[in-house]
């Protein structure tokens, strides 16, 4: 048996990471990781990526601090708003 993934935010030595869980369907979700050196190139990079996918339904986690994303916050709240 598989633990299911989460939506989290890493950091691991000089490596960002933050995961956000996806889904078209709302049944199956998968894993989406973001990486980088720094919180305003990962937050850009999940930002462009989710406004490149309206049709994506994304997992909002209490286990993430969205502060250092803030990009990424607003587009997931754009992505309610549109549901």
């Amino acid at each position: 048996m598989t633990t299911p993934a989460s939506a989290r935010a890493t950091i691991d030595a000089d490596l960002l990471t933050l995961t956000l869980l996806v889904s078209s369907d709302q049944k199956t979700w998968h894993p989406i990781v973001f990486e980088g050196e720094s919180p305003s190139y990962v937050d850009k990079r999940a930002e462009t990526w989710l406004g490149k996918r309206p049709y994506l339904s994304v997992e909002m986690s209490d286990s993430i601090c969205y502060g250092p994303f803030p990009r990424t916050f607003e587009a997931l709240f754009e992505s309610i708003t549109r549901d």
